[in-house]
């Protein structure tokens, strides 16, 4: 059995009376399709675990915050490659199944490039302007964007392509 939301169970169910008054479908025959799904759960425990799971990564980001400056450069470039490689890696493989956790994990593969050039910049003393680090942020979003095709991904760079023609 396929599991469904209830909205689509709903759906599915509307769309198969319409079939059956239509003589599309006969009612048994609108019963067995109906009869091969059934609805989704969440259960607590997959609350619980996800829940869990995010404290778990903002503990991690907040530990590496604090001890931001005791890290070496290296070390804190390959933290941020990481960070941008794991959210795109996730949603190479979420966004398919998943597609609204695979656009959260697009959008923070892009704030993540943009915060990533904007930290790298500080620490090699590499001389940018903000309207550059903004030129360069919006040069990653629109190839991920037209990678992606997503329309999340499009707005937010929409609006960061604003606030760079207002610093610029």
């Amino acid at each position: 059995m396929t599991g469904i939301r209830r909205r689509e169970m709903d759906f599915l169910t509307a769309e198969s009376e319409v079939w059956v008054n239509h003589k599309i479908l006969t009612k048994e025959q609108a019963e067995k399709i109906l009869g091969l799904y059934e609805l989704k759960e969440y259960s607590l425990q997959k609350i619980l675990l996800t829940a869990g799971g995010i404290l778990l990564l903002l503990a991690l980001v907040s530990f590496i915050a604090a001890h931001w400056r005791q890290l070496g450069k290296l070390f804190r470039v390959c933290v941020i490659a990481a960070g941008y490689l794991a959210s795109m890696g996730g949603y190479f493989f979420a966004g398919r199944s998943y597609t609204k956790t695979g656009r959260v994990l697009l959008l923070l593969a892009s704030i993540i490039f943009g915060a990533g050039v904007y930290l790298i910049t500080h620490m090699y003393d590499i001389k940018l302007t903000f309207s550059e680090i903004l030129g360069w942020w919006l040069i990653e979003m629109i190839i991920t964007a037209l990678f992606a095709m997503d329309s999340w991904q499009t707005y937010f760079m929409q609006a960061v392509a604003l606030v760079w023609l207002v610093n610029i």
